[in-house]
């Protein structure tokens, strides 16, 4: 917790820092303050302690062991992926191979990996906001509900994210090769990027108002039918690791607390709807991936673990709140006490959360349940 807070204080004080001394607020301005969070979330991710994480050491344990295998062995992975349908996520062995030709440290390796997704992170924030304002409530927001999972936990699909993340911007330019180029390496470092694939042409849907709305109603029919829509997405995947997210021997209620807040955050994006749609070209996107984690999200009360597909659209999420804000009242004061309050809401959200954080340098006592391999 109190590192999150730590970065959420520097980020807020180099904010007033450049509203003070800068004469106006232009995009290097901008791009500066981007830049400077982004290196703020990149040592808070690459310098956690083994323990820190629900699989960090397991990682950790996979990254000794591929160093041990030869390089046709992690060849022989795609063959026995993509032709024998044995294993999984062939590009992940490969990637830390290749890594490992220079770095022999993991914490080195940490830091790369975060490096990685926070530079396709910075990329995705900077084209997509107005403000260093909106950079400032993003930040907030990541610490709040992004921090427990891309900062600190799976490191496949983090690194297939910010492919992802990258993607966006040829999927609003409409450069499909391109796009696919940065797909193929996404899904073979995990699988589940695959899901945002269709999103190229589901994103350019105009009518992102009526898409929403369909995926509100749908909503409650989707969490009632869900165990069958888990059995129709992993049936072709039987033969790979992803069997396990077939066995319902889960006891769990969902994301509720998650699930409760995103219907409220898509009534809000609603309710200001046509003043988001006027000022902002290209929101339909946001709208639409908006409606496509709100699809996925009932699928987490079959396996908590099917919140890796709602975390590839659940972070438009960032791009919409700065959003909702500016257009919640044409009186300027009204808007920064709108910020000030949601700042000050997510905030109290992460004291109460008390997540444990350490730094590599310091000690901590492994626990049994990081050990599994089953990452």
């Amino acid at each position: 917790m109190w590192v999150q807070l730590i970065v959420i204080s520097l980020a807020t004080i180099i904010y007033l820092y450049y509203r003070i001394y800068s004469e106006c607020e232009s995009r290097r301005v901008r791009k500066e303050y981007v830049v400077i969070v982004s290196i703020l979330l990149i040592l808070q991710s690459g310098l956690r302690n083994y323990s820190v994480g629900e699989d960090t050491y397991s990682y950790l344990m996979q990254f000794i062991y591929t160093d041990t295998q030869s390089w046709s062995s992690v060849f022989r992975g795609f063959v026995d992926v993509y032709i024998d349908g044995e294993g999984k996520d062939p590009g992940y062995p490969f990637f830390v191979k290749v890594c490992q030709l220079v770095l022999r440290e993991y914490s080195a390796y940490l830091l790369l990996v975060a490096f990685i997704f926070f530079t396709s992170f910075g990329h995705f924030v900077y084209r997509n906001t107005r403000q260093m304002r909106d950079v400032l409530i993003i930040v907030v927001l990541y610490q709040a509900l992004f921090y427990d999972f891309f900062s600190i936990t799976g490191i496949r699909q983090v690194l297939a994210v910010s492919f992802t993340l990258w993607g966006f911007q040829y999927i609003k330019e409409r450069k499909l090769l391109k796009f696919m180029l940065l797909m193929l390496p996404a899904i073979s470092l995990h699988l589940s990027s695959l899901v945002f694939v269709p999103f190229y042409f589901i994103g350019n849907i105009k009518s992102s108002r009526m898409f929403l709305v369909c995926s509100l109603v749908l909503f409650p029919i989707l969490v009632l039918w869900s165990k069958h829509i888990v059995e129709f997405i992993v049936s072709p995947l039987a033969s790979t690791g992803y069997a396990s997210y077939s066995q319902f021997d889960f006891e769990t209620d969902g994301a509720l607390g998650f699930a409760l807040f995103f219907v409220m955050f898509i009534l809000l994006s609603l309710l200001f709807y046509r003043g988001v749609r006027y000022h902002v070209t290209d929101s339909h996107f946001i709208y639409n991936a908006l409606s496509v984690a709100l699809v996925f999200t009932p699928l987490t009360w079959v396996d908590p673990s099917f919140m890796r597909l709602v975390q590839y659209f659940s972070i438009f999420m960032l791009l919409m709140l700065p959003s909702l804000i500016d257009f919640s009242s044409r009186s300027a004061i009204v808007r920064i006490i709108l910020y000030l309050i949601c700042m000050f809401f997510l905030v109290v959200y992460i004291v109460i959360g008390d997540r444990e954080y350490k730094f590599v340098w310091q000690t901590m006592e492994i626990p049994d349940s990081y050990l599994s391999l089953n990452i």
